[in-house]
């Protein structure tokens, strides 16, 4: 399936830019994240557009009824970490979308290559080593190391 958008490779300099671009922000960027474990991820709420809301509106809550906030509990480290959830949030709105916008890009472009080549030069050097052409043999061996392609593609399994 042919994407008449998508012809030529990206310029050298333009994807040394855009590589450096997104080594420096995530350079700058660090220091502000963590990584979890799945176990980590597994025993946490989810802070989603409605927590969202329901952060924001007991943070606010919280500032103007100070009497009902717990001992235990610090409102200003609510603050900060609500005022960080945001930020990540805006973050997040920019890298989701461009993220799957390159997955599906490399998906297509591989798919491309696999379907209208790799299958025609495999099926080529299936047919010339049954024939005994010289080389083909060996050719033949180094693809079936790799090859695993099913007759039609197999829904997203790489």
């Amino acid at each position: 399936m042919p994407y008449t958008n998508l012809t030529g490779i990206i310029p050298a300099a333009v994807l040394g830019q855009i590589i450096t671009d997104l080594t420096n922000a995530r350079t700058a960027l660090l220091p502000y994240l963590v990584n979890l474990t799945p176990d980590d991820i597994k025993d946490m709420y989810k802070m989603g557009d409605k927590r969202m809301s329901l952060a924001s509106e007991a943070i606010t809550l919280s500032v103007n009824n100070p009497a009902l906030v717990p001992n235990y509990a610090s409102l200003p480290a609510a603050q900060e970490d609500f005022q960080a959830t945001q930020q990540q949030a805006q973050i997040e709105a920019i890298l989701a979308p461009m993220l799957k916008s390159v997955e599906h890009t490399k998906m297509a472009r591989g798919s491309e290559v696999l379907t209208n080549y790799v299958k025609a030069f495999k099926a080529n050097v299936d047919g010339a080593a049954v024939q005994n052409v010289p080389g083909a043999a060996g050719v033949k061996a180094m693809l079936d190391v790799h090859y695993d392609l099913p007759d039609q593609p197999d829904a997203g399994n790489p």
